[in-house]
């Protein structure tokens, strides 16, 4: 089974993350029609970054390559949280790419909290997730109210 506290603690965040996955999925497909294509790409880094993270914990402690496998799931889950952003920079294409690199790079700093916290925040965010797919207009069948005034034109 386990040798010790920090061997069931590194097997709990790989399991937790691995756990974290399909909420990952879920989000990504739910959020997809209202953000567009780029959260399915979010949604695939994000899952990639959790499976690096599993990895590395089922490395343990102390392994060599454990602290290089979280940090490159702090990378990949930095560019999962900038790449939606991406879309409302202004300008051309190039500087879009450059601006949204250098965002998810920095962003990388909050990866590292995110990778390592996916088992504890995977229910909070399917949660979050289900209140808000419940209350949109469409899961109920209803049309959205027009708007109180309107633009004619001219």
């Amino acid at each position: 089974m386990v040798k010790d506290s920090t061997h069931a603690m590194n097997l709990g965040l790989a399991v937790g993350a691995l756990a974290a996955i399909p909420a990952t999925i879920a989000a990504g497909t739910v959020l997809t029609p209202r953000f567009g294509g780029v959260m399915r790409w979010s949604a695939l880094l994000c899952c990639a970054s959790l499976i690096v993270v599993a990895a590395a914990q089922f490395l343990g402690a102390g392994h060599p390559n454990q602290w290089p496998l979280i940090l490159a799931a702090a990378v990949l889950m930095g560019f999962a949280v900038a790449l939606p952003f991406g879309r409302l920079i202004p300008g051309g294409s190039a500087l879009r790419v450059g601006v949204t690199t250098m965002f998810g790079f920095a962003g990388s700093i909050v990866g590292l909290s995110l990778v390592t916290m996916a088992a504890f925040i995977a229910p909070l965010a399917a949660t979050a997730l289900l209140v808000w797919s419940m209350t949109r207009p469409a899961a109920h069948g209803k049309q959205p109210s027009p708007p109180l005034i309107t633009y004619q034109g001219g």
